[in-house]
């Protein structure tokens, strides 16, 4: 049986495999540009722990830089500041990024990798029972990480005490010293995040108000070549094949 899993290994492989010696064989006019990659720390899918990026979107794209023979380039920053720079650096890309309508025109995007969903949450010492977002009182206090599309969603909605974090950790954090009454967060990341945070997983629960479900794409510089992108969609194609795709996607 080992033997046969290992034959049905090698068999799901060969495009990928067969995709690499293609592209290291083209000619330097042909090759893609080296491409920076930025993400923010937001377990499970991007993991900054000091010594090294880990995580299962960071595994992808590094799957998908091997077939492409590009370099691992992949940085961690806020999401704020990491987006405004692939707004602005050529050859530069962010990911998960969620494609909007407001954001489509302003990058060249690459998936969908993965979908998410996002919901309000609330700390467990709070007895109200949150099930329909027109009912909430404009004057609640939410707190969102910056940039994050549930910033505008709620904008639009009207609220009026919406309070701005750097990263998703103190989003969280600002729930658990009740300084806010709810948090957008991703029930996919929740639990790692308080895992991080050293914080019992039951002292926030998820509410019956679900804001979007959403598409996570890379988004690559509006200037970036469209054989480049379409390079790169290729790439994760051959990449959904792969554990590391699976595993975005369990």
């Amino acid at each position: 049986m080992k033997y046969i899993a290992r034959i049905s290994w090698v068999i799901l492989m060969l495009p990928i495999l067969f995709f690499q010696l293609a592209h290291a064989n083209l000619p330097p006019e042909h090759q893609t540009p080296k491409i920076d990659f930025y993400t923010e720390h937001f377990p499970p899918f991007a993991i900054d722990d000091q010594f090294e990026i880990l995580g299962e979107s960071v595994d992808l794209v590094r799957t998908m830089q091997r077939l492409l023979g590009q370099p691992d380039t992949i940085r961690i920053k806020p999401w704020a500041r990491a987006y405004q720079k692939v707004l602005r650096e050529p050859n530069s890309a962010l990911f998960l990024t969620a494609r909007t309508p407001a954001r489509e025109a302003l990058f060249k995007w690459v998936g969908p990798l993965t979908r998410d969903r996002v919901s309000l949450c609330q700390h467990k010492s709070d007895q109200n029972k949150y099930d329909d977002i027109n009912l909430l009182d404009k004057d609640i206090h939410i707190a969102v990480t910056r940039g994050y599309p549930e910033q505008a969603a709620l904008e639009k909605l009207g609220f009026n005490h919406i309070k701005l974090t750097n990263t998703p950790n103190s989003t969280i954090n600002q729930l658990l010293k009740k300084r806010v009454t709810l948090i957008s967060c991703s029930p996919k990341t929740l639990w790692d995040l308080l895992i991080q945070n050293a914080t019992p997983t039951d002292e926030i629960h998820l509410t019956n108000i679900d804001l979007y479900e959403v598409e996570l794409y890379i988004a690559f510089n509006h200037q970036t070549l469209d054989k480049t992108i379409h390079a790169w969609q290729h790439a994760l194609e051959l990449s959904k094949q792969s554990r590391e795709y699976i595993e975005l996607n369990d």
